[in-house]
């Protein structure tokens, strides 16, 4: 079961993003000026499924820098828009954070329009989508991923039960009802999205001159994947952080826990006044990095200490103490709760134990293995 459920919110997660406008307004972005040429599109909710990728266009006065257009061609079509009724001047490049699809897989109505636009990642990044991680994704999504997940969704509901058998409230029963009924218009958007390959890469650092603007580009180590790009701009003091950070839960899936606690201290020392994370809200103090920087720390010490004694998997899982932290990102939300679960407490306790057992968490030539 805990394979299984792995499994299914690392494919919703991967292949998370937006659909035709009929669909209630599931990828509809809302856009707001930041500073001077400096725009942020997200969606209200961040929580809802599939989950939506924050934006950001910076204006430069020679062209056009977009970071994580988004995963799916909805979403690309929007930034395109947004971009039209901006200027006429053309997009220049495209960044892409990390791997995971709802960040790059959106990208491809931005190369038609603006085909000379280059696309920028990190380099394991790209060896990522070029490879076993996001190729495996990319077809189980393709084979009908999404609807198949909705109706095992629909399935449990039928007997008052979340995916995992527990037993659910009525907010949450109210949440996946919705997450049913978007199932077929993710699906279809799907069937539209690309996979783009980066055409620049780097490794540690990239400055990219837009004209009178620097937008800095900055690898401070693995956190959420090996690859992560976070983007700052000095004199506005606002970072896009990507994944690194997301809000109001984080996600844990197949991350490096201790050193992604020193990447959120590399941030934090930006001393930005504006923090774009991945998902989420905008933050504008380092509350919730530090809550993020304690809660890795924690982690890794603990899972650390059971492995080296031996423990297996499941037994490090019973054990990881996460009471002095979890009530302080779920403030007892039902909804929160539940999802802090599926996307973080259990993904980030394997990550860890994979990591302190030298099990590879993104291998590139075949399914990443898991430990037992």
């Amino acid at each position: 079961m805990r394979a299984r459920l792995s499994l299914f919110v690392w494919l919703l997660l991967a292949a998370s993003l937006s659909l035709p406008a009929q669909a209630e307004g599931l990828f509809a972005l809302e856009w707001k000026e930041l500073a001077r040429g400096v725009w942020v599109g997200q969606r209200p909710d961040p929580m809802r499924y599939p989950v939506v990728c924050n934006t950001v266009i910076v204006e430069g006065r020679d062209g056009i820098l977009v970071f994580d257009a988004g995963g799916f061609p909805a979403q690309g079509e929007q930034v395109f828009a947004k971009v039209k009724a901006l200027t006429p001047k053309p997009v220049t490049h495209i960044v892409i954070s990390h791997w995971h699809g709802d960040h790059n897989r959106g990208i491809q109505p931005l190369l038609d329009a603006f085909p000379g636009a280059k696309v920028v990642s990190h380099t394991f990044t790209r060896d990522a989508m070029l490879g076993a991680p996001m190729q495996s994704i990319f077809k189980a999504e393709r084979d009908g991923g999404a609807l198949k997940t909705a109706e095992s969704v629909k399935k449990a509901l039928a007997d008052d039960k979340a995916i995992d058998g527990s037993s659910i409230s009525a907010a949450e029963r109210a949440y996946w009802e919705r997450f049913i009924a978007d199932a077929e218009l993710h699906q279809a958007e799907i069937m539209r999205m690309t996979i783009v390959a980066p055409t620049i890469t780097f490794d540690r650092e990239l400055d990219i001159d837009l004209g009178g603007r620097t937008v800095q580009l900055r690898h401070f180590g693995w956190g959420n994947t090996k690859g992560d790009v976070v983007m700052t701009l000095g004199a506005e003091r606002i970072v896009a952080a990507g994944d690194t950070v997301v809000a109001p839960v984080p996600y844990g899936f197949g991350s490096y826990p201790e050193s992604w606690a020193s990447v959120l201290k590399r941030i934090k020392d930006t001393r930005y006044v504006t923090l774009i994370p991945g998902h989420g809200p905008l933050l504008t103090d380092t509350s919730y990095v530090d809550l993020l920087i304690e809660t890795l720390q924690s982690v890794a010490a603990q899972v650390g200490a059971l492995a080296a004694e031996g423990k297996s998997l499941d037994a490090v899982r019973e054990a990881v103490d996460f009471s002095k932290v979890e009530p302080r990102f779920t403030h007892g939300d039902p909804i929160l709760t539940r999802f802090f679960s599926l996307f973080f407490k259990q993904p980030i306790v394997q990550a860890a134990y994979n990591v302190a057992k030298g099990i590879e968490n993104e291998k590139l030539t075949e399914d990443a293995g898991a430990a037992k």
